[in-house]
């Protein structure tokens, strides 16, 4: 149960970073 958690948090992570890397692009390309 633990680990599945540990799992889970780590994929919202790597989700939240690639969100971030979008808005990031969407400012560069909007300047």
């Amino acid at each position: 149960m633990e680990a599945e958690r540990k799992l889970s948090l780590a994929e919202a992570k790597v989700e939240l970073a690639e969100m971030k890397n979008k808005y990031n692009e969407l400012l560069i390309r909007s300047k």
